[in-house]
């Protein structure tokens, strides 16, 4: 009991800077390779910018070809071929070129930001799995004073010390608590299971036992300058506002005229022409209004920035609140399992006869309780602080 105090009190450090690569990191960089979702994404991200240069190509070449023939046929025959480029006004070209380098770095911003949430979802699995295995083990030994504490009701049954509703509690006890044990295996496989499928399902053999540590908490305007400077949500809000603007660019090129160059020939009767075919769309009611739809799109991906960037600061105060306050409760909690009585002194005061059956019961639980509470506050913790870090994904 002791031991099990110790171990858990000696795995909660303050919140960290990571001082070296955990079996966490190994495990995400696993999935980041395998996992179906993400690869599917980046080829997706692939065909997105193929399309986007695909829009910047030139018309298709047009070739018409006219026979005729006269009534009465006494008139003779006419043909005519023609062969004609369209294109547009060349500096729309130019601007549906940077249209689609901004749009690719959009569709990869956006990978990146299915990336980090993904990944995100696998780290809070690991930390789960690590506390469902320091469950497990805190349950093996309460399970074992379980069992213990039953023998000895028994016991006392049989010499009338005690009475069968007191030794039907005990028993009553053990089997909750192998209930108990039961589902966190259960539930462990599962989690196990949920990583696999993540990593392809491919087992990617997370054996750790202990959370990563940290070095140093970073102040609450540094972690805000970080995720300013490189959150893949406000990045991606920002991508939407830089291919809105240009979106301006391609629109005011568009409303500009096009243009028809190309070749003809004709016969007619004995006789024969050659020569150049022009041509130049007037821009009256295709383009109409287009400009200002661009520019509304703007505004509206301007507000979205806004509103984003104003979230995400508000979610960085409120993860580095959480931290502190689980930290502040990990502390408390630590302090108050190492001062618990561990479980030899319990036994030993009972075979003195120092405290009775009931309160050497209570005693015991009340350690197990103890932990069990720790445990739960170190995960919360831990998943805080992955949710608060989660740019070093």
């Amino acid at each position: 009991m002791r031991k099990t105090i110790v171990c858990a009190a000696a795995a909660l450090m303050p919140a960290f800077h990571l001082a070296a690569q955990s079996g966490i990191d190994r495990t995400l960089a696993q999935i980041e390779q395998n996992n179906p979702t993400l690869n599917a994404a980046a080829e997706l991200a692939g065909a997105r910018k193929l399309e986007a240069r695909q829009g910047n190509t030139l018309y298709d070449p047009v070739v018409s070809y006219d026979y005729l023939w006269s009534n009465p046929s006494s008139l003779g025959r006419s043909q005519e071929l023609n062969v004609v480029q369209g294109f547009d006004f060349p500096t729309l070209y130019a601007a549906r070129s940077k249209m689609a380098k901004l749009q690719a770095g959009q569709y990869d911003g956006e990978q990146a930001l299915l990336r980090q949430q993904l990944l995100l979802d696998a780290k809070r699995l690991c930390l789960e799995v690590i506390y469902l295995r320091k469950q497990n083990q805190l349950l093996v030994d309460k399970h074992s004073a379980a069992v213990k504490l039953a023998d000895i009701y028994a016991a006392m049954l049989k010499a009338g010390e005690a009475n069968a509703i007191e030794a039907n509690r005990a028993q009553m006890e053990c089997i909750s608590i192998t209930t108990e044990l039961g589902n966190n295996e259960i539930t462990l496989k599962t989690r196990l299971k949920q990583l696999a499928a993540l990593n392809g399902n491919v087992d990617p053999e997370f054996t750790d036992g202990e959370y990563p540590r940290r070095l140093t908490l970073l102040e609450l305007d540094s972690l805000k300058a970080i995720y300013v400077s490189s959150d893949p949500a406000v990045a991606n809000y920002r991508n939407m506002v830089a291919v809105a603007r240009q979106g301006v660019s391609v629109s005011r090129s568009g409303a500009l005229p096009k243009f028809e160059v190309g070749y003809r020939y004709e016969t007619a009767l004995e006789d024969s022409f050659n020569g150049i075919k022009l041509g130049m769309s007037v821009p009256l009611f295709e383009s109409r209004h287009s400009v200002k739809k661009a520019k509304a799109e703007v505004r509206a991906a301007e507000a979205q920035l806004a509103g984003a960037e104003t979230e995400m600061a508000s979610t960085v105060e409120e993860l580095y609140d959480r931290v502190q306050l689980l930290q502040s409760a990990v502390i408390r909690t630590e302090a108050a399992v190492k001062n618990t009585m561990p479980q030899e002194l319990f036994s030993k005061s009972l075979a003195a006869g120092e405290i009775s059956e009931i309160h050497y019961m209570d005693g015991i639980y009340a350690s197990f309780d103890n932990i069990l509470l720790l445990l739960d506050l170190q995960m919360q913790y831990q998943v805080a602080l992955a949710e608060l870090y989660q740019f070093e994904l």
